[in-house]
């Protein structure tokens, strides 16, 4: 064998040795679509995010150990989570709970699991505590529902109901069934 080729075979040796390390085996990738969709479209840790109205008021605080976006409904899910909301013309009110999910646009905030509802106190007043098992805080109509178990504190006086509409704006409370309440003097 002459040496040029010899040399000729010795490159397509080394070209079909690089061919076998380089190549891909299909089954070995999954499609980009499903991996993709297994993977948050993004994640925080220990996050405040805030919203502002048009003037620039801040009227949303949501702090979060963990916030997880799911890429297909753009929905972020909430680790414990505290949501301040400062409606505009009226004290602010603290929302706390285990987890939450704020749907895309954010209008709306889904609290669950030792979900609590504190308003401002009043001079001279114990602030309302409202407790409950699930709760949604619509942040354009400045409302917070529930038709879940709720318990009302307002000091040493206790309402228990079933179902509640709170107009956070004008500091009013519906409770709509099982009403029954202890008062003390």
């Amino acid at each position: 064998m002459r040496r040029k080729d010899l040399v000729l075979a010795l490159l397509a040796v080394c070209t079909a040795v690089t061919w076998w390390f380089a190549r891909t085996d299909e089954s070995d990738t999954l499609p980009v679509t499903t991996a993709r969709l297994a993977q948050p479209g993004y994640y925080l840790r220990d996050a405040t995010m805030e919203e502002t109205d048009d003037s620039g008021r801040l009227y949303l605080r949501v702090a979060t150990t963990t916030a997880d976006q799911n890429p297909a409904s753009e929905e972020i899910a909430l680790g414990p989570v505290r949501v301040d909301y400062f409606p505009a013309g009226t004290a602010p009110w603290v929302l706390t709970a285990r987890r939450g999910k704020l749907p895309r646009g954010a209008r709306l905030v889904a609290l669950y699991d030792n979900v609590t509802l504190t308003g401002s106190p009043i001079a001279r007043s114990a602030p309302a505590v409202v407790r409950t098992s699930m709760m949604t805080l619509d942040t354009v109509a400045s409302t917070a529902t529930t038709s879940a178990p709720v318990r009302i504190e307002l000091g040493p006086q206790v309402v228990l109901a079933t179902g509640m509409r709170a107009d956070l704006k004008h500091d009013r409370v519906a409770l709509e069934s099982n009403v029954r309440g202890h008062y003390v003097r």
